[in-house]
């Protein structure tokens, strides 16, 4: 059984509303000027009119109120099959409500439902007493407990217990019904152009059709498939989007770690001829260094001694190679210069070709390869 939509339901509901009462119409008679209103909110129209007439609630006409008001038979069964089925589809969100309230997520059965939901006839004698009729529908509704659906059937639009799916299961007549997961959601499964099952998928504009939407559409040059076929298809192209991508990321990942290291060899290329010129400077100031701290020592000797004909032959040797060795110039550092522009620019060309040519050719692949895919499916 299908749901009627939410809209569509609320204005069949405000059309078999009685404006007197408030509620769903219970033995409707009908006045003269055409409105309807029910029995025993006439019957109190009645009691309260002045002189024996009564005013219609809408449209203020006046009415004899020994008048034979005749009993609208079509109204009547209209709100009396709309008040079961309503009753019916509270009892299922009643449940559905309860079951997520705790955790559980079911639908229940449609036929323990209509069972539930029953409500023996009226008989003339009874006609006014709708309290008591309201007390025995209230009693049936609680009487059976809905069994929750095991099964769906696509082609009755019924959700179905264990005892209730038998048949289905059973009988030949059923066997070109599809069985699916239990739904509570039929009527956003169907065409609203045509009120039929979705049974298509058109893969090009990723459209659900019914039967009719192929008998009456041109398909040629779309593809088309059964909702399972075109599951398996898509399940199968995430497989591989994900697969792909794995790929992609540790392919991504080892270009990044041979773009560091080549950012790194790049600055010891530059470390390493500076480091030879300050190698050099080093050696050649350690050379002047050990140079002088010699004249100085032997500065330092001759200078101790007291003797001066010990002090005249010393410095005839001593002093005069003294003075040699501080007259020889003294080393001049060269300029260290590590080149910090040339190495920027050099960084930024490595930073470029990885970001623009690399990666986005990378890139590039990988969303053609997935796009071709996706059109084959």
């Amino acid at each position: 059984m299908a749901s009627a939509q939410p809209e569509q339901s609320r204005v069949l509901q405000d059309e078999l509303t009685c404006t007197v009462c408030l509620d769903l119409y219970r033995d409707p008679h009908l006045l003269p000027c055409g409105h309807s209103f029910c029995k025993t909110c006439l019957d109190r129209l009645k009691r309260q009119a002045n002189r024996g007439r009564l005013h219609c609630p809408e449209c203020r006409d006046s009415h004899r109120c020994d008048t034979a008001f005749q009993k609208n038979f079509k109204l009547a069964n209209i709100a009396d099959d709309y008040r079961v089925n309503t009753t019916a589809l509270s009892s299922r969100e009643l449940l559905s409500s309860s079951l997520s309230a705790a955790g559980v997520s079911a639908v229940p059965c449609d036929y323990c439902l209509a069972v539930a939901t029953e409500t023996p006839g009226v008989s003339t004698a009874e006609e006014g007493a709708s309290a008591a009729s309201d007390s025995q529908e209230a009693s049936a509704a609680a009487s059976v407990a809905p069994m929750l659906a095991v099964r769906s059937c696509l082609k009755c639009e019924v959700s179905m217990c264990q005892e209730h799916v038998m048949p289905h299961l059973e009988l030949p007549a059923f066997r070109q019904h599809p069985l699916i997961e239990p739904l509570n959601d039929f009527w956003k499964r169907r065409c609203p152009t045509h009120d039929e099952i979705f049974r298509y998928y058109r893969m090009d504009d990723r459209k659900c059709l019914c039967k009719a939407c192929i008998t009456e559409g041109r398909q040629v040059g779309h593809t088309v498939k059964a909702p399972y076929s075109a599951t398996k298809d898509l399940q199968k192209f995430k497989n591989y989007c994900e697969q792909r991508f794995i790929k992609l990321g540790e392919e991504i990942k080892a270009k990044m770690v041979l773009f560091i290291s080549r950012l790194q060899e790049a600055l010891r290329f530059f470390e390493a001829e500076s480091g030879l010129v300050i190698q050099k400077n080093i050696s050649r100031i350690s050379e002047d260094l050990t140079r002088l701290r010699e004249a100085r020592c032997s500065l330092e000797a001759l200078m101790q001694e007291n003797d001066p004909f010990r002090f005249i032959e010393a410095y005839q040797t001593t002093g005069i190679q003294c003075c040699t060795e501080l007259t020889k110039p003294v080393f001049d550092p060269e300029n260290v210069n590590m080149q910090r522009i040339f190495l920027r620019l050099s960084m930024d060309w490595y930073v470029k070709t990885f970001l623009e040519v690399e990666l986005a050719h990378h890139f590039k692949a990988a969303i053609i390869s997935l796009c071709k895919n996706l059109r084959v499916i």
